[in-house]
């Protein structure tokens, strides 16, 4: 996971795409401005961000791949 989690200075927070296949996971970095635009929202929405941290559930290319023949 990264070190960065925790932190109280500005840097893009981590975002964990995740194979729904295989579980290979791959760490993105999200702009400090695109994130406070999805914090903003969920606050609008009633809710609160615990971790910065972004989980998004997808299909590697390999996996895709596989699918597809």
């Amino acid at each position: 996971a990264c070190s960065h989690i925790d932190c109280k200075h500005e840097h893009p927070a981590s975002q964990f795409l995740i194979c729904k296949k295989c579980l290979k996971v791959k760490e993105l970095g999200i702009s400090p401005n695109k994130f406070n635009e999805i914090k903003d929202t969920l606050e609008q929405a009633g809710f609160h961000i615990d971790k910065p941290q972004l989980e998004l559930n997808c299909i590697c290319n390999g996996c895709y791949t596989s699918e597809q023949n």
